[in-house]
């Protein structure tokens, strides 16, 4: 249901689903994360990535894909070089996925 109201832009819909979830898992925090993203809502997906982490949950390559997509509408390097540490340290960068947003990232935030 979260994915359907982020696909549809009702981020406020999404967010009630998300916060009455009584156990949050890595499904629900990255239909959010990613529904913020797409909707241009950089800062709340990237608060909830590190929510997602401050309760022990794993990142993958999902996640990563919204997180750099975050990132770039942030213009945030910081989070980014964050990210891009993780996915090196985790051997995800084999995942073409993750590998083509990170460039995408890398590329939007380059300056001539």
């Amino acid at each position: 249901m979260m994915i359907g109201y982020c696909k549809e832009g009702m981020l406020d819909n999404a967010t009630v689903v998300f916060e009455g979830l009584q156990c949050k898992d890595l499904v629900s925090f990255n239909a959010m994360i990613s529904g913020y993203a797409q909707n241009g809502v950089g800062g709340e997906s990237l608060r909830l990535y590190s929510n997602m982490h401050k309760i022990g949950l794993q990142a993958d390559d999902a996640t990563l894909v919204s997180v750099f997509t975050a990132c770039s509408s942030l213009e945030s390097l910081k989070k980014g070089g964050q990210a891009h540490v993780f996915v090196i340290r985790n051997g995800l960068i084999k995942n073409v996925s993750v590998y083509n947003a990170l460039r995408l990232q890398c590329t939007l935030n380059a300056h001539p």
